[in-house]
Protein backbone atom coordinates (compact mmCIF):
# COMPACT_ATOMS: atom_id res chain seq x y z
CA UNK A 1 0.00 0.00 0.00
CA UNK A 2 2.82 2.43 0.86
CA UNK A 3 4.50 1.94 -2.53
CA UNK A 4 1.19 2.40 -4.31
CA UNK A 5 0.48 5.64 -2.46
CA UNK A 6 3.92 7.04 -3.28
CA UNK A 7 3.54 6.24 -6.99
CA UNK A 8 -0.04 7.51 -6.99
CA UNK A 9 1.08 10.76 -5.36
CA UNK A 10 3.83 11.39 -7.90
CA UNK A 11 1.56 10.51 -10.82
CA UNK A 12 -1.32 12.71 -9.59
CA UNK A 13 0.82 15.75 -8.84
CA UNK A 14 2.83 15.57 -12.06
CA UNK A 15 -0.23 14.98 -14.23
CA UNK A 16 -2.11 17.81 -12.50
CA UNK A 17 0.80 20.18 -13.19
CA UNK A 18 0.86 19.16 -16.87
CA UNK A 19 -2.92 19.44 -17.10
CA UNK A 20 -2.93 22.97 -15.66
CA UNK A 21 -0.75 24.25 -18.49
CA UNK A 22 -1.64 22.00 -21.40
CA UNK A 23 -4.87 20.02 -20.90
CA UNK A 24 -7.38 21.91 -18.74
CA UNK A 25 -8.47 24.61 -21.17
CA UNK A 26 -8.58 22.53 -24.37
CA UNK A 27 -10.53 19.76 -22.68
CA UNK A 28 -12.99 22.13 -21.02
CA UNK A 29 -13.54 24.07 -24.23
CA UNK A 30 -14.17 20.82 -26.08
CA UNK A 31 -16.93 19.71 -23.70
CA UNK A 32 -18.38 23.21 -23.57
CA UNK A 33 -18.72 23.25 -27.35
CA UNK A 34 -19.67 19.63 -28.07
CA UNK A 35 -21.81 18.37 -25.19
CA UNK A 36 -25.24 17.10 -26.23
CA UNK A 37 -28.20 17.71 -23.93
CA UNK A 38 -28.75 13.99 -23.26
CA UNK A 39 -25.11 13.48 -22.30
CA UNK A 40 -25.09 16.60 -20.13
CA UNK A 41 -28.19 15.49 -18.22
CA UNK A 42 -26.73 12.00 -17.70
CA UNK A 43 -23.52 13.34 -16.20
CA UNK A 44 -25.42 16.03 -14.32
CA UNK A 45 -27.33 13.29 -12.50
CA UNK A 46 -24.17 11.28 -11.91
CA UNK A 47 -22.32 14.24 -10.45
CA UNK A 48 -24.93 14.66 -7.68
CA UNK A 49 -23.54 11.50 -6.07
CA UNK A 50 -20.48 13.51 -5.08
CA UNK A 51 -22.43 15.95 -2.92
CA UNK A 52 -20.76 15.83 0.49
CA UNK A 53 -23.89 16.22 2.60
CA UNK A 54 -25.34 13.00 1.15
CA UNK A 55 -22.41 11.08 2.62
CA UNK A 56 -22.12 12.98 5.90
CA UNK A 57 -25.67 13.49 7.17
CA UNK A 58 -27.43 10.13 6.53
CA UNK A 59 -24.47 7.92 7.58
CA UNK A 60 -23.83 10.24 10.53
CA UNK A 61 -27.46 9.95 11.57
CA UNK A 62 -27.32 6.14 11.38
CA UNK A 63 -24.14 6.16 13.45
CA UNK A 64 -25.75 8.33 16.14
CA UNK A 65 -28.90 6.20 16.06
CA UNK A 66 -26.96 3.02 16.75
CA UNK A 67 -24.84 4.71 19.38
CA UNK A 68 -27.53 6.42 21.44
CA UNK A 69 -30.96 4.97 20.60
CA UNK A 70 -32.53 2.49 23.09
CA UNK A 71 -32.41 -0.39 20.62
CA UNK A 72 -33.73 -3.02 23.01
CA UNK A 73 -37.09 -1.24 23.17
CA UNK A 74 -37.52 -1.03 19.40
CA UNK A 75 -39.07 -3.42 16.87
CA UNK A 76 -36.55 -5.93 15.49
CA UNK A 77 -34.35 -5.14 18.49
CA UNK A 78 -32.42 -8.40 18.21
CA UNK A 79 -31.46 -7.69 14.61
CA UNK A 80 -30.51 -4.09 15.40
CA UNK A 81 -28.36 -5.08 18.36
CA UNK A 82 -26.71 -7.90 16.39
CA UNK A 83 -25.58 -5.50 13.63
CA UNK A 84 -24.94 -2.53 15.86
CA UNK A 85 -21.14 -2.70 16.08
CA UNK A 86 -20.50 -3.34 12.39
CA UNK A 87 -23.00 -0.74 11.17
CA UNK A 88 -21.59 1.89 13.53
CA UNK A 89 -18.08 1.33 12.20
CA UNK A 90 -19.15 1.42 8.57
CA UNK A 91 -21.41 4.46 8.80
CA UNK A 92 -19.07 6.34 11.11
CA UNK A 93 -16.14 5.72 8.79
CA UNK A 94 -18.01 6.79 5.66
CA UNK A 95 -19.25 9.99 7.32
CA UNK A 96 -15.80 10.77 8.71
CA UNK A 97 -14.02 10.33 5.37
CA UNK A 98 -16.54 12.54 3.58
CA UNK A 99 -16.32 15.19 6.31
CA UNK A 100 -12.52 15.27 6.56
CA UNK A 101 -11.89 15.26 2.81
CA UNK A 102 -14.43 18.07 2.44
CA UNK A 103 -12.76 20.17 5.12
CA UNK A 104 -9.33 19.75 3.54
CA UNK A 105 -10.64 20.63 0.09
CA UNK A 106 -12.48 23.73 1.28
CA UNK A 107 -9.38 25.04 3.03
CA UNK A 108 -7.35 24.54 -0.14
CA UNK A 109 -10.04 26.28 -2.20
CA UNK A 110 -9.57 29.40 -0.09
CA UNK A 111 -5.81 29.22 -0.48
CA UNK A 112 -5.64 28.74 -4.24
CA UNK A 113 -8.74 30.67 -5.29
CA UNK A 114 -8.81 29.21 -8.77
CA UNK A 115 -11.31 30.53 -11.29
CA UNK A 116 -13.96 28.04 -12.35
CA UNK A 117 -14.53 27.31 -16.05
CA UNK A 118 -17.62 29.53 -16.04
CA UNK A 119 -15.34 32.49 -15.37
CA UNK A 120 -13.28 31.64 -18.42
CA UNK A 121 -16.36 31.35 -20.62
CA UNK A 122 -17.81 34.63 -19.32
CA UNK A 123 -14.72 36.81 -18.81
CA UNK A 124 -11.68 34.85 -20.02
CA UNK A 125 -10.40 34.58 -16.44
CA UNK A 126 -8.10 31.62 -15.89
CA UNK A 127 -5.73 30.66 -13.11
CA UNK A 128 -5.30 31.29 -9.41
CA UNK A 129 -6.31 34.43 -7.53
CA UNK A 130 -4.87 33.23 -4.17
CA UNK A 131 -6.77 33.58 -0.90
CA UNK A 132 -10.01 34.53 -2.61
CA UNK A 133 -13.47 33.54 -1.44
CA UNK A 134 -16.50 32.84 -3.60
CA UNK A 135 -18.07 30.20 -5.81
CA UNK A 136 -16.38 31.50 -8.95
CA UNK A 137 -12.95 31.19 -7.30
CA UNK A 138 -13.51 27.75 -5.80
CA UNK A 139 -12.49 25.46 -8.62
CA UNK A 140 -9.33 23.89 -7.16
CA UNK A 141 -9.52 21.24 -5.89
CA UNK A 142 -12.89 19.67 -6.69
CA UNK A 143 -15.00 18.94 -3.63
CA UNK A 144 -17.33 16.50 -5.38
CA UNK A 145 -14.32 14.55 -6.63
CA UNK A 146 -12.80 14.41 -3.16
CA UNK A 147 -16.06 13.13 -1.66
CA UNK A 148 -16.66 10.61 -4.44
CA UNK A 149 -13.19 9.09 -4.21
CA UNK A 150 -13.06 9.25 -0.41
CA UNK A 151 -16.33 7.33 -0.08
CA UNK A 152 -15.48 4.92 -2.92
CA UNK A 153 -12.09 4.19 -1.35
CA UNK A 154 -13.67 3.74 2.08
CA UNK A 155 -16.16 1.20 0.74
CA UNK A 156 -13.43 -0.56 -1.28
CA UNK A 157 -11.27 -0.88 1.82
CA UNK A 158 -14.09 -2.19 3.99
CA UNK A 159 -15.65 -4.48 1.38
CA UNK A 160 -12.87 -5.57 -0.95
CA UNK A 161 -15.16 -7.76 -3.08
CA UNK A 162 -16.90 -4.60 -4.33
CA UNK A 163 -13.76 -2.51 -4.81
CA UNK A 164 -13.74 -2.49 -8.62
CA UNK A 165 -17.33 -1.29 -9.23
CA UNK A 166 -17.30 1.27 -6.42
CA UNK A 167 -13.94 2.72 -7.49
CA UNK A 168 -15.09 2.87 -11.11
CA UNK A 169 -18.23 4.69 -10.01
CA UNK A 170 -16.12 7.10 -7.96
CA UNK A 171 -13.98 7.81 -11.02
CA UNK A 172 -17.13 8.32 -13.12
CA UNK A 173 -18.48 10.88 -10.63
CA UNK A 174 -15.08 12.61 -10.64
CA UNK A 175 -14.93 12.71 -14.44
CA UNK A 176 -18.50 14.06 -14.60
CA UNK A 177 -17.29 17.33 -13.07
CA UNK A 178 -15.11 17.90 -16.12
CA UNK A 179 -17.76 16.81 -18.62
CA UNK A 180 -20.37 19.28 -17.33
CA UNK A 181 -17.60 21.93 -17.14
CA UNK A 182 -17.89 22.64 -13.43
CA UNK A 183 -14.19 21.92 -12.93
CA UNK A 184 -10.96 21.55 -14.85
CA UNK A 185 -9.19 18.22 -15.23
CA UNK A 186 -6.45 19.13 -12.75
CA UNK A 187 -9.12 20.12 -10.20
CA UNK A 188 -10.67 16.66 -10.20
CA UNK A 189 -7.29 14.91 -10.24
CA UNK A 190 -6.21 16.58 -7.01
CA UNK A 191 -9.68 16.43 -5.49
CA UNK A 192 -9.81 12.69 -6.06
CA UNK A 193 -6.25 12.34 -4.79
CA UNK A 194 -7.16 14.09 -1.54
CA UNK A 195 -10.19 11.85 -1.15
CA UNK A 196 -8.17 8.67 -1.60
CA UNK A 197 -5.40 9.77 0.77
CA UNK A 198 -7.86 10.88 3.44
CA UNK A 199 -9.76 7.62 3.30
CA UNK A 200 -6.63 5.44 3.41
CA UNK A 201 -5.17 7.42 6.32
CA UNK A 202 -8.36 7.24 8.37
CA UNK A 203 -8.83 3.56 7.58
CA UNK A 204 -5.44 2.49 8.87
CA UNK A 205 -5.50 5.00 11.72
CA UNK A 206 -8.96 4.24 13.12
CA UNK A 207 -10.99 1.59 11.33
CA UNK A 208 -8.43 -1.13 10.51
CA UNK A 209 -7.08 -1.30 14.05
CA UNK A 210 -10.57 -1.83 15.47
CA UNK A 211 -11.77 -4.53 13.05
Amino acid sequence: MKTFLILYSYASLILAWIAYYHIDLPLTEYYHANLYDEVWHFFRNITESGEGLYWIVPPGFVYLFYRYAPLKWMPFSNWLIKHRSQDMRVMGFVALTALMSGLIVNILKLVFGRYRPVEFFDSQNYGMTWFAYGYEMGSFPSGHSATAMAVATAIALMFSRYRIPVLLFGILVTFSRVVITKHYFSDVLIGGYIGVLTSVFLYYRYYYEKK
